[in-house]
């Protein structure tokens, strides 16, 4: 009774009894653990003036270290693609699709018909968007993976004409005027590589000459469709302007 009397009124308890603070019930509670640190020294360590006390990284820490980008890693089902000869369009190298394919979200599979991955399960391409719907900044984000796939299945000395024509498209001037023809000449160096491997040398006669056709087939190409409109609105303008 003595007990509970000293919890209930602390005022008849010895004159030496800490009251059932902070501190108090902590004792009463958990008897046996380490107090808790000082208020007044938690009181103290938050007014430290952490801008006197000089820089705490140099070069002895940094030595050994390497920045290490956080980017996505390339999925086995892309690399399967690529070890078996088949040509990954850049729709299922962005962020999302890669993304999907990690999850495993709503995808598709068919069998490889031929080459070395015969008879295997391989990617549907339908379970992604068509690759010629890509905009420039998606097109460019792909292409940051696609040089990743480049990175694991190609020596150094290979990859470096992959990052001189990635250098040589983000160098040039025109390239939104020119994607279109900017896309078609990439997507034929990638599936001719995977079939048949070369070195890319964008300072080359024939890189020189395949731009220059892509980019020719891209004015025809919209000189075509520019004509096509023409020839509509002439049609329509005549066929309404004749008498009911």
């Amino acid at each position: 009774m003595l007990f509970v009397d000293a919890i209930i009124n602390p005022t008849n308890s010895d004159p030496d009894h800490v009251g059932p603070g902070n501190l108090g019930w902590q004792q009463l509670i958990s008897a046996g653990n380490e107090p808790a640190a000082p208020i007044n020294q938690l009181f103290k360590n938050s007014h430290i003036n952490y801008k006197n006390l000089g820089p705490i990284y140099g070069t002895e820490d940094v030595a050994n270290n390497r920045l290490l980008l956080d980017m996505m890693d390339i999925p086995n089902a892309i690399l399967q693609m690529v070890y078996n000869k088949l040509y990954v369009p850049l729709s299922m190298l962005t962020t999302s699709a890669l993304s999907k394919i990690q999850m495993n979200n709503n995808l598709k599979f068919r069998k490889i018909p031929f080459g070395n991955g015969i008879g295997k399960q391989s990617l549907d391409e339908s379970s992604f968007p068509l690759e010629d719907l890509l905009t420039e900044t998606y097109f460019f984000q792909a292409y940051r993976n696609w040089l990743m796939v480049i990175d694991i299945i190609a020596t150094p000395d290979v990859a470096v004409g992959w990052y001189e024509h990635h250098s040589r498209m983000l160098r040039d001037d025109k390239f939104n005027a020119f994607f279109d023809a900017w896309w078609d000449m990439d997507k034929q160096l990638c599936s001719q590589f995977i079939t048949c491997p070369f070195q890319i040398d964008p300072y080359s006669a024939t890189y020189i000459q395949l731009l220059e056709r892509s980019r020719m087939n891209f004015f025809f190409a919209h000189a075509e469709k520019a004509q096509q409109m023409f020839d509509l609105q002439q049609w329509l303008s005549r066929y309404s302007s004749r008498p009911m």
